[in-house]
C-alpha cells in the first residue's frame, strides 16, 4: 500500500470539487405507529468528488494520469486536504499536540502548544504547576542587594499575573528582583522583534531587558533594555523594539524591578508578548468553527472539522469540539496538524478514464470519486 499526496498543481486545475460526509446509520420504523429510530451503524467517512478542467496541456495532463493510475484502483491511498480551506481561519499556529489522551468516541480535545503572534507560550502567567509562586516557563532573577524577595500569582489583566515583592532593594540598577525566561526563545537574525508586557510597579524602577545569543551560547551584540518608574497606579503596556543581530539564534528576556525608592518595592507582570514586527497587541490564539485538524499522521489518523470557536489561554492551551468522533483511543502528546491537514481516501471506482479535446492534443475531464479509508 502506497500513500500518494494530491499535487498542489492539480488543486489549481479543478473545475468541480465537492467534500462531504457519508454516514452509515440504521433506521427502524414501527409498523404500528410510524415511529422511527436511528442508530449509528459504523463510523462516518469523508467523501470527495473532484473533476479537472476540461482541457489541460500535455504536461499537466500527465500529472493527472500518473495520479489516477498510481492509486491502482482501490489499492492505494490519496492524501488530500480541503483545497478550499488549507489552513485554519483561526490564528493558532505552532507545534500543537494533544494535551491528554482521548478515548474512542471523543468529540472534544484539550490541545497544547497553540501559538498566535506571540512566540512564547508563557506570556499569560496562567499556570504554576509546582505551586512555587513562579509561573511556568519563568525562573526567578535577583541581583545585587535585595531582601525578602517573594513570588506569587495574584489576579491580573488576563487571569493571573506574576508578582515579585521584596522587603527592600538597593538603590542602584545593579540591585534587582524579577523573572527571566526559563529557556531562551528561538528567533531569526535580522528580524525586528517587539517585546511588551503589562507592568504594575511600586517603589522601584521597572525594566524589560533582552539579549541575543548565537548557536554556541555566546552573547551577540549588546543588551537592550528600557526603564519606567513604577507609580503603582495601574498596569501599563510597556515595550521595547529591537532587531536581532547577525548570528543570533535565540533571545533571553528579563523583566524586573531595580533601584528601590522606598519600603516594600513590588512589580507585577502579565501578558508578555514576543512578536515579530512592531505589534504590542495581546491577542490570544483561536481556532474557529469549520477549521480542519488532523490528529496524528498517516493512514489511520483522525481527520475532523471543528464545530465551535475556541480561544487558547496565554499558555497555548485550547479545548476544541469536533466531528466526527474519534474511532479509536489517541495518546497524549500526539501531533495535531493544522497546515494542510489531510484525509486518506481510496477510489470508489475500479475504472479510470479521461477525455481528449477534439482537434488537438489537450486532455481533460479527469474525475475521481473518493471515500475515506483508514485501513492500510
Amino acid at each position: 500500500m502506497t500513500v500518494l499526496t494530491f499535487p498542489d498543481a492539480c488543486a489549481l486545475q479543478l473545475a468541480a470539487y465537492s467534500l462531504g460526509q457519508q454516514r452509515f446509520d440504521y433506521t427502524e420504523q414501527s409498523d404500528g405507529n410510524g415511529h422511527t429510530a436511528t442508530r449509528v451503524g459504523a463510523p462516518p467517512r469523508w467523501r470527495v468528488s473532484l473533476r479537472s478542467v476540461p482541457a489541460l496541456l500535455q504536461a499537466d495532463a500527465a500529472r493527472w494520469k500518473a495520479l489516477q493510475l498510481g492509486l491502482r484502483g482501490r489499492i492505494n491511498h490519496l492524501a488530500l486536504w480541503d483545497v478550499t480551506n488549507p489552513q485554519p481561519r483561526g490564528t493558532a499556529r505552532g507545534a500543537i499536540t494533544t494535551g491528554s489522551a482521548l478515548s474512542a468516541g471523543a468529540i472534544s480535545a484539550a490541545l497544547e502548544g497553540a501559538r498566535g503572534v506571540n512566540l512564547t507560550l508563557f506570556g499569560g502567567m496562567d499556570i504554576d504547576s509546582n505551586a512555587d509562586g513562579i509561573s511556568n516557563g519563568w525562573i526567578s532573577y535577583t541581583a545585587g542587594t535585595t531582601s525578602g524577595v517573594a513570588f506569587s500569582r495574584p489576579g491580573g489583566p488576563d487571569g493571573f499575573a506574576q508578582r515579585v515583592a521584596a522587603t527592600s532593594i538597593g538603590g542602584t540598577s545593579s540591585s534587582a528582583a524579577g523573572i527571566a525566561l526559563a529557556a531562551r526563545q528561538a528567533i531569526t537574525a535580522g528580524q525586528v522583534y517587539t517585546i511588551s508586557a503589562d507592568i504594575l510597579g511600586f517603589n522601584s524602577t521597572q525594566r524589560i531587558e533582552c539579549a541575543f545569543y548565537n548557536s554556541g551560547g555566546g552573547l551577540v551584540g549588546s543588551v537592550s533594555f528600557a526603564d519606567w518608574l513604577g507609580a503603582g497606579l495601574g498596569y501599563d503596556r510597556r515595550s521595547i523594539t529591537v532587531t536581532a543581530p547577525a548570528g543570533a539564534v535565540d533571545v533571553q528576556l528579563w523583566i524586573y524591578m531595580h533601584s528601590g525608592t522606598g519600603a516594600s518595592p513590588e512589580i507585577r507582570i502579565d501578558r508578555v508578548l514576543i512578536a515579530e514586527g512592531t505589534t504590542t497587541t495581546w491577542v490570544l490564539p483561536t481556532l474557529l468553527a469549520g477549521d480542519w485538524l488532523q490528529i496524528g499522521s498517516g493512514v489511520g489518523s483522525h481527520y475532523c472539522m471543528l464545530t465551535a470557536d475556541a480561544t487558547a489561554n496565554g499558555a497555548g492551551q485550547i479545548t476544541v469540539s469536533f466531528e466526527p468522533p474519534t474511532r479509536a483511543a489517541i495518546g497524549g502528546g500526539t501531533a495535531v496538524i493544522w497546515d494542510k491537514p489531510v484525509c486518506h481516501f481510496k477510489q470508489m471506482a475500479d475504472a479510470v478514464a479521461w477525455d481528449a479535446v477534439p482537434g488537438g492534443t489537450d486532455v481533460g475531464g479527469f474525475a475521481m470519486e473518493l471515500i475515506e479509508d483508514w485501513n492500510a
